[in-house]
């Protein structure tokens, strides 16, 4: 905020220098005008990339965004398929349960991805609670959200390079980060990742929890 402030009042500065310069020397205004104006938007750039990061787009299959489908019956099914690495109590009355879990991916780089899985009491509940994941600062500075129907909706972040990353160019590891959430009925799953790659593998992740699903449905004769 002092940053901008700074800025302003400078322009300010520049625009008050630049109204007595013209009433004495219009060409010699007008060259200093266009380069101070050139300066303007290059430090106006740098500033909001070092304090916003640096975006990029989401660089995903996101047909797979749209095929997310697990629908189980009760909130001990998905506790027996999800098989969480930790459990929360309801943070708020509405949600019945929120699990976590790291899901290993089989090569490198970024090979694990972290997955929570809330369970609410009814759709309505979830929605809410969707809408508010994608409006949270978790969800990063830059986002989509689609609604392919009553029951199903998705929302998923640019990939966001860390600020140290970009003022240290040479960084060997850059961090790049990456979130994905997506509600189907009462059910908000949210995947988030932090990877030396641009190339998100959110969705293997997304792969593999439906293989995992289609599993457990055969293995507890689910139709």
């Amino acid at each position: 905020m002092i940053t901008y402030l700074l800025f302003a009042v400078l322009q300010i500065t520049f625009i008050v220098c630049f109204v007595r310069c013209l009433k004495r020397k219009k060409v010699y205004s007008l060259i200093f005008a266009a380069a101070f104006l050139l300066a303007c938007c290059l430090l106006g750039a740098i500033l909001h990339v070092m304090i916003n990061g640096y975006s990029y787009e989401l660089r995903i299959d996101k047909s797979k965004l749209e095929t997310f489908y697990i629908d189980l019956e009760t909130v001990q099914q998905y506790e027996d398929w999800f098989c969480p690495e930790e459990q929360y109590a309801p943070v708020v009355g509405e949600r019945e349960l929120r699990m976590s879990k790291k899901l290993w991916l089989t090569e490198e780089p970024n090979r694990w991805i972290n997955v929570t899985l809330d369970c609410y009491t009814n759709a309505h509940a979830a929605e809410r609670g969707f809408a508010a994941i994608a409006k949270s600062p978790g969800m990063f500075r830059s986002h989509t959200t689609k609604k392919l129907n009553e029951d199903y909706e998705y929302c998923y972040t640019s990939t966001d390079r860390e600020v140290g990353d970009i003022i240290l160019l040479f960084r060997p590891d850059p961090e790049y980060r990456s979130k994905v959430a997506i509600r189907y009925k009462s059910v908000v799953f949210e995947f988030t990742e932090y990877s030396s790659q641009r190339k998100s593998r959110i969705d293997e992740a997304i792969d593999q929890l439906l293989t995992d699903y289609e599993q457990y449905k055969l293995d507890n004769d689910l139709s």
